[in-house]
């Protein structure tokens, strides 16, 4: 049984990165038995050095075999985009021993937000929230988060789903439901998902 780590900005994807990752994991190695065990930590969205350091040490202190890190890119593009990928990757390498083998780092970074991977499947978040098939579901130039809050929100008016179902485990709903072919060939999740092809149990 290995002990993954995640590293993330945000409580809300903990949960749902953990179901996914097991899901990629079961995915490239179909025989698997055993399903890992995962340590987490928000870091609030803070790339201070000091701090991603910080938070992978700690993290790496339970006995870590694997770190999957997280990052929003938030839109960026061009020289911007490559300094912030370039900086995080730097700090959570600083933050593990010498002896970690780098192969066992899996960085994702989604183009804007999370709630991007989480809208690949469409067909699967319209039948969740009880939207008509034909339906667009959302503008693709929209933020992905306030996107997938608004259609939550709307279920929750339409009296579709239950407000006492916090958006927490909808995110999860869809994490667990979603096909993860469709998932795969988004292009800036199947970047994060090949890396799992080095995942040994």
């Amino acid at each position: 049984m290995k002990t993954i780590g995640i590293l993330n900005e945000g409580s809300h994807d903990k949960d749902p990165l953990k179901i996914l990752i097991t899901r990629i994991i079961e995915f490239y190695n179909p025989g698997i038995v055993s399903r890992p065990v995962f340590i987490t930590s928000s870091t609030g969205g803070s790339i201070n050095s000091k701090d991603l350091i910080k938070k992978v040490s700690i993290l790496n202190a339970f006995g870590l075999d694997y770190l999957a890190v997280v990052y929003d890119l938030d839109g960026l593009s061009g020289k911007d985009k490559k300094r912030k990928v370039e900086h995080i990757k730097r700090a959570v390498i600083k933050g593990l021993p010498s002896t970690f083998d780098p192969c066992n780092i899996f960085f994702g970074f989604p183009e804007r937000e999370f709630e991007e991977w989480l809208l690949a499947d469409e067909a699967t978040v319209k039948r969740i929230l009880g939207i008509p098939g034909e339906d667009v579901l959302w503008n693709h130039r929209d933020d992905p988060k306030e996107a997938l809050n608004a259609l939550i929100d709307s279920a929750y008016k339409r009296h579709f789903l239950d407000v006492t179902e916090p958006p927490s485990i909808i995110y999860k709903r869809i994490a667990e439901e979603c096909d993860v072919k469709i998932l795969c060939s988004f292009e800036s999740f199947s970047v994060f998902s090949e890396q799992f092809n080095q995942f040994e149990e």
